[in-house]
């Protein structure tokens, strides 16, 4: 590979880190304080997911035809367009008072997220296979997700402190901020710096047909691509089974230890994934089977979701949280590289890549309603119970497919 090139690629990697930096940091400056943002506002557990299900509804609802409008309009636009409404979003909730604003600024939320979900990491390895990267994705989503959960650790602790010293919707304030402080970057980054002189779309005429081939191709290649269809698959039953831990976690800890300074669980749930991302390439080196890695993955969290409401001491629940955060911190790098690697085409990755995240979604929003529900009936424990024996049993059934090419 000649000099220019490698100055390209590292150019390349920098500009990725730090827009995924950047993304990340307003889910951190939320993270510890958001269900405790809604429960203040007088919401129960089925309120309070009824919420963030409108969240999950507007991700189904705009993910594949937006990641098709990035493969066919322009990877770099679609993500930059999406910071922007992603930090309208937050503002939004900062100013909400009522269940109906909450709900009206998650699905603008999700209209960010997904023009901003698949676009990037389409733009980034596409242009990296241009470049002639031949060295493969692990180290590379290993490094980013190390980093994202860097930014978490370092971005909660003032998030729990503007929401503590001036009212719980702060954080939104400051995280709309932040998200708009990526848009600019990313607007100099892939467009001037490493991305300038670069197309991002299939240069195919007639894009309002391509737009619509493309869902259809997407679709038909996840399922003629058994492995494909086996991880999201998997991802589907895992999202299903973490949403209960997602949307109340904070809400058992006050509950348990009578405060909201939930900065330490939050901070453990960032070193947790952060051990588990170190771990990856340990992890896929001795098991290389994506089938077993994902049951040991679905065991490992499913057990620990079912195990945190037991305990009853403050150091235990923060070491299990730990032990939960682990395995799922190998699925950070390791769904994107799965999926990247079985991607072939180039042309329809982003919509591909949305399909896997459709379905997904459409786990955690089954999640959110059926934990909703349960939680109001039975309480926290059973239903964590329940949901971490579910993911368990649902990746399980997950290996009656028939992954052989």
């Amino acid at each position: 590979m000649s000099e220019g090139r490698a100055g390209e690629i590292k150019k390349l990697l920098f500009g990725y880190y730090v827009i995924r930096l950047l993304g990340f940091a307003s889910v951190g400056v939320i993270f510890a304080t958001y269900a405790l943002y809604l429960e203040s506002a007088g919401r129960d557990f089925l309120s309070i997911n009824l919420v963030n299900l409108c969240f999950m509804l507007g991700i189904v609802f705009f993910e594949v035809p937006t990641g098709s409008f990035a493969d066919a309009y322009g990877h770099r636009a679609s993500f930059v367009a999406g910071m922007v409404v992603e930090g309208l979003a937050l503002i939004l909730y900062f100013f909400g008072e009522s269940h109906l604003e909450f709900a009206a600024a998650e699905i603008v939320l999700a209209f960010g997220v997904t023009l901003q979900s698949g676009s990037l990491d389409a733009w980034f390895i596409n242009h990296l296979r241009r470049l002639g990267w031949r060295g493969g994705y692990g180290k590379i989503f290993t490094t980013a997700s190390a980093i994202e959960r860097l930014t978490l650790m370092a971005i909660v602790w003032p998030g729990v402190w503007a929401a503590q010293k001036y009212g719980l919707n702060y954080p939104f304030l400051i995280g709309g901020l932040t998200v708009f402080a990526g848009a600019a970057f990313s607007v100099w980054a892939m467009f001037f710096w490493v991305g300038n002189g670069h197309a991002d779309r299939s240069g195919e005429k007639q894009t309002w047909r391509l737009f619509f081939a493309n869902i259809g191709q997407g679709a038909r290649q996840i399922v003629e691509n058994r492995r494909l269809l086996f991880l999201t698959l998997a991802i589907f039953c895992l999202a299903f089974s973490f949403q209960p831990i997602n949307m109340q976690w904070s809400i058992l800890f006050k509950d348990k230890f009578a405060t909201i300074n939930t900065g330490i669980v939050a901070f453990v749930q960032a070193v947790g994934v952060l051990g588990g991302t170190l771990i990856f390439g340990v992890f896929t080196a001795k098991i290389r089977s994506l089938r077993l890695q994902m049951v040991i993955i679905a065991f490992a969290t499913g057990a620990t979701i079912a195990l945190l409401p037991q305990v009853s001491s403050k150091p235990t629940f923060i070491a299990v949280v730990l032990l939960h955060e682990l395995p799922r911190g190998l699925m950070y790098p390791l769904v994107p590289n799965w999926t990247n690697e079985l991607i072939s085409d180039d042309r329809r990755r982003a919509t591909i890549i949305s399909y896997t995240g459709m379905l997904r979604t459409l786990g955690a929003a089954a999640g959110l309603l059926g934990s909703g529900v349960l939680a109001n009936i039975g309480g926290i424990p059973i239903t964590w119970l329940v949901f971490g024996a579910a993911g368990i049993v649902m990746v399980l059934l997950c290996l009656f497919i028939d992954t052989r090419q």
